[in-house]
């Protein structure tokens, strides 16, 4: 068995705490989820090449939290993408297929700065309560 050990770097270089994958109905591509103590959720595509090796595209910067974010899941419909974080918000995301992505540019800091491929609105917003 061969592995291939993975070293990731898209949250700014900080700790990466979760990730998820929503596969596509058709299965030729899949979105993963990933979220991190920089506080944003971030989207990618996941696509196997010709050789079985997986190539990763961005495809969009969700920034609701403002503390570290814990958790993201997928809906089992693949609809809906909810996240958990230490500000004791869970946010349910919901992709806009018919509105246009921002064009600014995120990842501001980092040198290869990217547009937003995809819009997500939040749908439903869930508070906790903070002791």
């Amino acid at each position: 068995m061969k592995v291939v050990t993975c070293e990731i770097a898209w949250h700014n270089k900080e700790p990466v705490y979760s990730l998820d994958f929503q596969h596509s109905s058709d299965g030729r591509f899949h979105r993963l989820a990933t979220a991190g103590v920089d506080t944003t959720v971030r989207l990618w595509q996941v696509d196997t090449g010709a050789d079985g090796k997986a190539a990763v595209d961005f495809l969009s910067n969700l920034a609701r939290h403002t503390k570290a974010v814990n958790v993201v899941r997928f809906s089992p419909s693949g609809e809906l993408l909810a996240s958990g974080g230490d500000d004791a918000a869970i946010f349910l995301w919901k992709l806009n297929e018919s509105k246009e992505p921002e064009q600014a540019p995120v990842f501001q800091e980092e040198e290869d700065a990217q547009l937003n491929k995809e819009s997500w609105s939040v749908v439903k917003t869930l508070r906790g309560h903070i002791e």
